[in-house]
């Protein structure tokens, strides 16, 4: 990756240019890997983090930042980092199977010649032994995970309680910013909160500087200058100084051409989602009555609204429950629709019901427990090659206001229509507290219910489940739609895998991990 076309994305939207100012100042310093993490960037340079994941999207469209997805272990407590394009199945360190979706996304920037270990090394000694076990390609805030065991075990040795750590960062010249987080009730918490704090602040190397001054020990003053050219806090100061940023150039005819934030789909990628989708995307029947949409998330398992089949949930009434893929137009591609398949009456359906919340006329949150979903088992797979939308694979809902959104599906209102694409650019609008729900601007129908929600990228993101509130200047037509995000599904399941019995098989056939906290 190389920053050629930084300044093509940065001139063709200039409404960004402050963000572009700070992006390419820091890039520009980086002689070694580089990771990007919106929320450390927000609290470095005062910039709106909102503006700040637009322009980081941007660059990596243009390919000169690369996606980057971190996953955290809950069994060894340590972080994998993976891409869309070569995603883990397990931790890297332990092999434990890793959270059904990523802790958190950063943007890796990659410079032409990264400098080797060796260039970091200075004659106040030598790095600990296994410093370096660990490549530093994550750097810019986030500790790769040998760096961090490294630094917890060094720190580890220096004091032996929280009270003797509070009395040296007491005498800290970063005392004021470092002791409203410091934790005091085990050393193990101390350390890590110290470390947590640090990196935020990325000031790890003056304290490493304070700390081989107090200790007189050379091992600490050698990673003073390896934190700092690998973890960039050499630039942590001038990140906000924008007055030092060189000019952009910058056409303000630009501003005419855009009237959404990250509008646009490359082609030919949305020809192939478009050739995938439609194919595992079903029609769902109750009795004799056509009510919805389902999706496959797995081999023979489909996703839908709760609403949907919520009067056909009782044992006596699963049979009656069918699903049928390939309803689209006769002239594309010559498939044939397949029969109903009726699920599987023996499946113990996993549901959630939506909450009072989502009545139109009712104010409020939905609870947790509220996500109107329902997983339904076919008895073998369907007919056909066809794919799925795994749970392992959701991305967190947009965090960019207006951001592109997709939906696909089988829209009413009298009778299901062939598979139909809603796309909407402005799309996103906003995410709820308690991450329980989120609105777009999409189209939707009755029947609708049960689609699969995408964001720009191509990956799916939540289930679309009702409309929003209607518009005051024209009653025939609603502000937003609203959608359930996957993720809030995959912690249902994760949550109540220990004391309910369906949860827990969708889990073990969805490959989703078993919450170890029981559900009281």
């Amino acid at each position: 990756m190389s920053l050629e076309k930084f300044d093509t994305v940065a001139d063709a939207h200039p409404h960004l240019r402050p963000e572009f100012q700070a992006l390419q100042k820091i890039l520009a310093d980086a002689n070694a890997a580089a990771s990007l993490e919106p929320t450390i960037l927000a609290d470095s340079t005062n910039l709106p983090i909102a503006r700040l994941e637009t322009a980081l999207e941007l660059l990596a469209e243009a390919n000169v930042l690369e996606l980057r997805r971190r996953w955290h272990c809950e069994a060894c407590q340590q972080d994998s980092w993976d891409s869309a394009e070569a995603p883990i199945q397990q931790c890297q360190h332990c092999e434990a199977p890793i959270a059904a979706s990523p802790d958190s996304y950063s943007y890796l920037y990659q410079p032409a010649a990264t400098p080797s270990s060796s260039d970091f090394l200075e004659s106040t000694g030598q790095l600990p032994d296994g410093f370096f076990r660990d490549p530093p390609p994550l750097a810019l805030n986030t500790y790769t995970p040998g760096d961090r065991k490294i630094l917890r075990r060094l720190f580890s040795t220096l004091y032996q309680t929280p009270n003797e750590w509070s009395a040296f960062v007491a005498g800290s010249q970063l005392s004021d910013r470092l002791r409203p987080n410091l934790r005091l009730d085990t050393q193990d918490a101390c350390i890590a909160s110290l470390l947590d704090r640090l990196q935020a602040l990325r000031k790890l190397g003056l304290f490493l500087d304070e700390l081989s001054k107090e200790f007189e020990r050379q091992d600490i003053a050698a990673l003073a200058p390896y934190i700092r050219e690998n973890y960039g806090e050499a630039l942590a100061d001038s990140a906000s100084a924008q007055h030092t940023y060189p000019s952009l150039i910058v056409d303000s005819s630009h501003l005419q051409e855009l009237t959404s934030v990250l509008p646009f789909m490359d082609i030919a990628r949305l020809e192939k989602w478009a050739s995938s989708t439609k194919r595992l995307v079903c029609k769902v029947r109750c009795g004799p009555d056509e009510k919805g949409t389902g999706f496959l998330i797995g081999e023979r398992w489909v996703l839908t609204c709760h609403h949907v089949v919520a009067s056909y949930l009782d044992p006596s009434k699963r049979g009656q429950i069918a699903v049928q893929f390939d309803y689209f137009a006769k002239e594309d591609d010559g498939i044939e629709p397949t029969p109903w398949l009726p699920c599987d009456p023996n499946w113990d359906i996993p549901f959630s019901p939506h909450g009072q919340a989502d009545l139109l006329d009712q104010a409020g949150i939905p609870k947790p427990d509220e996500l109107d979903f329902a997983i339904l088992q076919l008895p073998s797979r369907p007919p056909g090659q066809r794919g799925a939308l795994p749970l392992f694979e959701l991305h967190p809902i947009p965090t960019v206001p207006g951001a592109l959104i997709l939906l696909a599906g089988h829209p009413g209102p009298y009778k299901l229509q062939t598979i139909q694409c809603s796309i909407a650019a402005p799309g996103f609008v906003s995410l709820n507290e308690n991450q329980t729900r989120f609105r777009y601007r999409n189209s939707t129908l009755k029947g609708s219910s049960g689609s699969p929600i995408f964001d720009r990228h191509f990956r799916w993101i939540g289930l679309h489940h009702n409309r929003g509130a209607l518009r005051k200047d024209q009653p025939s037509m609603v502000e937003d739609n609203r959608g359930i995000p996957g993720k809030a599904i995959v912690s249902w399941l994760r949550r109540h895998s220990k004391n309910n019995p369906a949860a827990k098989a969708a889990a073990l056939a969805l490959g989703v991990p078993i919450d170890p906290v029981t559900v009281s």
